[in-house]
């Protein structure tokens, strides 16, 4: 029997924005008023689950006397319910779509300002800022796996994961539009955001770095690129991904019980940092915000981090580095790459255009 799909009472923040799409899908489980397509979410799930018998048993036999039930099947029940259930719920879909759609616009709007408007265009000039360095330029083979890689986490990964992690951020998050906070709150969280971010990140950063076995079969991915292009700022070990990025950037949000909107917005600004951070250029103000803040760790730190592979572990900030003697600036000998000197300026300091980058 095909399943349908109750809309809830519009309460909750985005269940007015997703009860057309609901409806929709209504309609297209039902066959009311449009033809029954094989792709509709829900035909899809009840397909799946007939593989799986109603009992539970697989109509497919899978274990070694030919029935009975197995862990893939009991498995793939499950699964198809949580996903049907899911499905039901628009403020789950809405965070979901919401969330992912955000973060790869503010990816895409960041590559183009950097790679198009100022790399390309040489906007106003901008290219003048450019951070020099004499180590070759990444080859296009690796420039393409970091593009296919970012593609497939946006468009696949994130989105799943986000769908899996939604009842537990739910419990942890306020949702409800009555809980907005007030503009001071929200800026108060999104700094504590920032500081929790950047000493979570600092110790795990460099904890893969001091760790030969971590660095040579974690992190070492990211470190593929010797310059900063901004095609690099996604591109490492899911690994990594997890206990260096996710969890710096989500624990501040969750111990703060912030409202989902400051977590967006922490969302959008963290991932804006990060790509100025490895976009290649020493931008000053107003073309890059972040340069105006003291201590950031802006082009610069970040392009010697990636060139020397040590020093400069900090995310946000520079001033674990700092206090714990693992800053780094200035020119520096590059004998073990190039046999020559890598040119990585001091933050502030205007630089010529590099025929290498």
């Amino acid at each position: 029997p095909r399943s349908t799909i109750a809309a809830p009472p519009a309460m909750g923040l985005g269940s007015q924005l997703w009860s057309g799409a609901l409806e929709w899908v209504r309609a297209t489980d039902t066959g009311e008023g449009r033809p029954n397509p094989p792709w509709s979410p829900h035909r899809l799930l009840d397909s799946l689950l007939q593989l799986c018998g109603d009992d539970g048993a697989s109509v497919v036999p899978l274990s070694s006397d030919g029935g009975g039930t197995s862990f893939f099947t009991t498995a793939l029940r499950g699964s198809c319910e949580y996903v049907r259930a899911g499905l039901g719920d628009p403020d789950r879909i809405c965070f979901v779509l919401f969330t992912a759609v955000l973060l790869s616009s503010v990816y895409a709007l960041c590559c183009g300002y950097y790679v198009l408007v100022i790399g390309r265009w040489n906007f106003c000039g901008l290219g003048r800022y450019r951070i020099p360095s004499r180590l070759p330029p990444p080859p296009a083979a690796l420039v393409r796996r970091a593009v296919i890689d970012t593609a497939v986490s946006h468009t696949l990964v994130r989105p799943l994961v986000l769908f899996a992690v939604y009842p537990w951020l739910r419990q942890r998050l306020r949702f409800e539009v009555d809980e907005l906070p007030d503009v001071a709150t929200a800026v108060w969280h999104v700094v504590l955001c920032m500081l929790f971010d950047d000493t979570w990140f600092y110790w795990v950063h460099r904890l893969v770095h001091e760790v030969g076995w971590l660095y040579k079969n974690i992190h070492k991915q990211h470190h593929e690129f010797l310059h900063t292009v901004v095609f690099a700022v996604e591109y490492a070990h899911p690994l990594e991904d997890f206990l260096c990025n996710t969890l710096a950037t989500v624990g501040g949000a969750v111990l703060l019980s912030t409202h989902v909107t400051v977590f967006w917005l922490y969302l959008g600004l963290k991932l804006w940092q990060s790509i100025d951070a490895h976009s290649g250029f020493d931008l000053q103000f107003p073309w890059s915000p972040w340069s105006a803040i003291r201590w950031m760790d802006c082009g610069p730190a970040h392009a010697y981090h990636h060139a020397e592979t040590r020093g400069n572990y900090g995310g946000f900030f520079t001033f674990w580095d700092v206090a714990c003697g693992t800053y780094r600036t200035g020119g520096t000998p590059d004998a073990t790459k190039t046999g020559t000197a890598n040119e990585v300026p001091r933050r502030g300091s205007r630089v010529r255009k590099s025929k290498a980058a």
